[in-house]
């Protein structure tokens, strides 16, 4: 069933778990979201590649900014995630 398959891949993920030894957890950052305005020529693209430390930039970047596929207008303002 579908819930026996969520179940399982709960248990696997949980499994997958580690803990971070005192070096690894002083290395880690978090995240930030910064605005940066849109050169001309940048398109969603060039401007979710600035993105760090993120799965999937272009998706994330549009669902944080409320812009045109492909060419974002000279000016705009936009949220990016970096490190």
């Amino acid at each position: 069933s579908a819930t026996a398959g969520l179940d399982q891949s709960a248990r696997t993920t949980v499994a997958s778990f580690q803990q971070l030894d005192q070096r690894a957890l002083a290395r880690l950052r978090p995240l930030q979201v910064r605005i940066v305005t849109a050169r001309a020529g940048d398109t969603d693209v060039t401007l979710a590649k600035r993105m760090r430390g993120v799965d999937r930039p272009l998706e994330l970047f549009r669902a944080l900014n409320d812009v045109p596929v492909g060419a974002v207008p000279a000016g705009t303002e936009v949220k990016i995630v970096t490190d």
